[in-house]
């Protein structure tokens, strides 16, 4: 880890892809030492990842009983706010009535419900799947020339064992502290 900031400070912006984290065998003791840690100081752990030949950085949190390690856009990824011409929040000066601004928020009252991501489908996909199943099922098809051969991926390690990555990691963070503190000795002569 690069260092531990607060959960709630990263803005969702930041957020690209969630990947579950789970504990290879034997090391559910370490992979919960980490979670309980992260949940009661309420902070998000902060790395680099390398995911696909592509660096990212990525913030690891807590989600109920997993480690979710969130695949996040580098800071230069993102255009600033201060790149737009955003309209402001004087009202008056658009025109904007306390009646319509009620309105507005009835609408919104009368639209909301609870977080329910399973009622959402990719609607595009689905339809798509649907076409390609019918053009199979009508033969009207044709053959696709092979692309080449693909790379199989790189091994994956058997094991990563948190409690050692976490003590160097705490190494680390000792030594670059001590190399940026200044000396305290007096000069002598």
């Amino acid at each position: 880890f690069e260092e531990f900031v607060d959960r709630g400070a990263i803005p969702s912006l930041y957020f690209e892809k969630p990947y579950y984290l789970v504990p290879v065998r034997k090391a559910e003791k370490p992979y919960v030492l980490l979670r309980e840690a992260l949940r009661e100081a309420g902070r998000a752990g902060i790395a680099k990842v390398v995911v696909r030949s592509r660096q990212y950085l990525a913030a690891v949190m807590v989600e109920e009983q997993a480690l979710v390690l969130n695949a996040m856009r580098f800071a230069q990824e993102l255009r600033g706010l201060d790149q737009f011409n955003f309209p402001g929040d004087d009202l008056d000066a658009l025109k904007i009535s306390k009646k319509e601004l009620a309105m507005a928020g009835q609408l919104i009252e009368a639209m909301s419900g609870d977080w329910e991501p399973e009622k959402y489908h990719d609607e595009h996909r689905e339809a798509l799947l649907a076409y390609i199943e019918e053009k199979v099922e009508a033969g009207k098809l044709q053959p696709v020339a092979p692309v080449g051969d693909v790379e199989e991926p790189a091994p994956r390690p058997e094991s990563i064992n948190f409690m050692d990555v976490l003590k160097q990691s705490i190494a680390e963070t000792k030594a670059s502290q001590k190399k940026a503190r200044p000396s305290r000795r007096k000069k002598t002569g």
